[in-house]
């Protein structure tokens, strides 16, 4: 028979897991809402049609020990001017802002970080504490 610790272990590791769970999701939720408003919503492409492809490509993953929310790319179909997949790039570049070396200053040559993951991360912290968030760039 378990002692009362173990069954107070096994509890602990329950809520724990439920709290990966709830995070996670929330994290998901709360970065679809931060590139919709930050990125989507202050401008209308004229030059393309917009696919949401960018927020739609935000997935999460949860196991036992953690949850991570990404941008999966290949849920994401953007190509250059040469027709090379670029989507790997594009969360960066519309997060953190990017400038080439054509000298060209238009929003493809030349981008303001809109810091949606950032933002993402401060709500989080606030809701849930400080510390509950771990931003990797890969």
């Amino acid at each position: 028979m378990s002692s009362e610790g173990d069954e107070f272990e096994k509890f602990l590791i329950l809520e724990a897991q439920n709290e990966i769970k709830v995070i996670t999701r929330d994290a998901e939720k709360l970065l679809k809402k931060n590139v919709q408003s930050e990125l989507y919503s202050q401008y209308i492409p004229k030059a393309y049609t917009r696919t949401n492809e960018l927020k739609n490509s935000i997935v999460s993953r949860i196991d036992s020990t953690g949850g991570a929310v990404y941008f999966d790319n290949t849920l994401m179909n953007h190509t250059d001017a040469s027709g090379n997949d670029v989507g790997m790039f594009v969360p960066k570049w519309t997060d953190m802002g990017h400038k080439d070396n054509t000298g060209i200053d238009n929003l493809y040559h030349s981008y303001e970080g809109r810091n949606y993951v950032d933002k993402t991360i401060l709500e989080l912290e606030a809701k849930y504490g400080e510390g509950c968030v771990e931003k990797i760039d890969n």
